[in-house]
């Protein structure tokens, strides 16, 4: 069963754009990271979902850091429910028109936000989705992949492979 934080009610009765939900487990280590590359970008268009999946390290002490923000929605599993389901947990509790998953090792770019967002006016897409750069703890680039839905990283137009997906827009 999870707990809430105090500000649930408030948070889950506001329609917003976007819902970033970010997973957790024992990550406490990137967690303030990934937080930070969510918040630099935080309008009320933005809920911000931390779901920490019964964390032993020092996840906590980091969301404490955040429990007064009014962008943030915390849930502390009180055990844990596996990767899976707490990312169905954060499906359940968002209320953006779209939702974009992070776990807690990953960041956000400088501009990923304004330019999901910006994609969403212009287009009203089903799917947006970006390229991923794998990067070593000294942030060194180690690779560059498109995303899977993607068939060509160097085409003009974004392609999408299923036929149930209408439009697709890549940031």
């Amino acid at each position: 069963m999870p707990l809430y934080n105090k500000k649930a009610r408030e948070i889950l009765s506001i329609k917003h754009t976007l819902s970033i939900t970010i997973t957790s487990f024992n990550y406490g280590q990137y967690l303030e990271q990934c937080i930070e590359s969510a918040l630099k970008h935080t309008t009320d268009q933005i809920e911000i979902l931390v779901l920490d999946n019964a964390s032993t390290d020092k996840t906590t002490e980091v969301l404490n850091k955040y429990q007064s923000n009014r962008n943030i929605f915390i849930i502390k599993n009180t055990e844990n429910l596996g990767e899976f389901q707490n990312w169905i947990n954060g499906i359940n509790l968002a209320t953006g028109d779209y939702i974009c998953h992070l776990c807690a090792d990953d960041y956000f770019t400088e501009t990923f936000i304004n330019e999901s967002l910006n994609a969403i006016k212009q287009h009203s897409p089903d799917v947006i989705f970006s390229k991923v750069i794998y990067r070593n703890e000294q942030t060194k680039t180690l690779n560059k992949y498109p995303h899977p839905l993607y068939r060509d990283w160097d085409a003009a137009a974004p392609q999408p492979v299923s036929p149930t997906v209408d439009d697709v827009v890549e940031v």
